[in-house]
C-alpha cells in the first residue's frame, strides 16, 4: 500500500490523463481479505502492515506504545461487518476467489492522532477482487459507500497534474478534508482513473515539519 513519492518520479507530471485525487490519512494501514476455500468455506484475514491479526485479543503495537486497548484492526472489522460484507460479495460473484479492502485506521492512540479525531475509525482506499484487480477509487467509493464502508476523502475525481513541480508540492499543504478532523492533512494520493494500479503520493512538507 506504499505509493511512490512524486519526488522520486517528477516525470509523472507530464502524464495529462485523469487522476483520482484523495486525501492521505496518517494512521495505521489495515487489510481485510476473504478467500474462498473448498466445500463452500471461506477464510477471513485481518492484517496490519506486516502482521496477521489472528484474534480480537491479539496485542498490537498500538497497545504497547500508544496506550490503546483492544485490537483496533479487529475492532474495525467488527464495527463495519467487513467479513459478512465480503462474504455476501463473493456469494453473489461465485466465480471469484477472493475480495479485499485496504485502508487506514486513524484516531486516538494511533500515530499520536494527528488529525485530532474523537474516536478510532476506518477509511478504505483500495478494493481488490480476483477478477477485476484494483477498482477505480471513485467507483469503489460509490459502490461500497452505499454498503456502509467509509472511503478516504475524494478531493477531485478528474484531476489533471500541473506542469510546475513546486506548484504541485505546495498544493499538498493545507487542512485535512476528513469530516470531524482538524489540523493539517498528510498530503494527497493520486490514482490513475483508467489504470488504478498506477498511483503515487505527494506528502505535504508543511505536515512533515509540524510532526518534527
Amino acid at each position: 500500500t506504499d505509493e511512490e513519492r512524486v519526488e522520486n518520479m517528477p516525470w509523472i507530471l507530464s502524464d495529462k490523463s485523469e487522476w483520482v485525487k484523495t486525501t492521505k490519512l496518517d494512521g495505521t494501514s489495515a487489510t481485510y481479505i476473504l478467500e474462498r476455500k473448498n466445500f463452500g468455506q471461506f477464510e477471513f484475514y485481518v492484517t496490519s502492515r506486516n502482521v496477521r491479526q489472528l484474534t480480537p485479543e491479539q496485542t498490537t503495537y498500538h497497545n504497547e506504545v500508544g496506550g490503546s486497548t483492544g485490537n483496533e484492526y479487529w475492532d474495525m472489522a467488527i464495527k463495519y461487518n467487513i467479513e459478512e460484507i465480503l462474504k455476501n460479495y463473493l456469494t453473489i460473484h461465485h466465480h471469484m476467489k477472493y475480495a479485499c479492502f485496504q485502508g487506514e485506521i486513524v484516531g486516538p492512540n494511533i500515530q499520536s492522532n494527528p488529525h485530532k479525531l474523537k474516536e478510532v475509525d476506518f477509511f478504505a482506499f483500495n478494493f481488490i477482487d480476483s477478477e477485476h484487480g484494483r477498482w477505480n477509487s471513485l467507483e469503489a467509493s460509490n459502490y461500497w459507500g452505499r454498503k456502509g464502508i467509509k472511503w478516504v476523502p475524494i478531493v477531485d475525481a478528474c484531476y489533471i497534474l500541473p506542469d510546475d513541480f513546486e506548484e504541485f508540492k505546495l498544493s499538498a499543504d493545507g487542512p485535512c478534508e476528513l469530516e470531524g478532523a482538524s489540523g493539517l492533512r498528510e498530503g494527497y494520493v493520486y490514482r490513475n482513473y483508467k489504470d488504478p494500479n498506477k498511483s503515487f503520493k505527494n506528502v505535504s512538507r508543511e505536515y512533515l515539519i509540524s510532526r518534527n
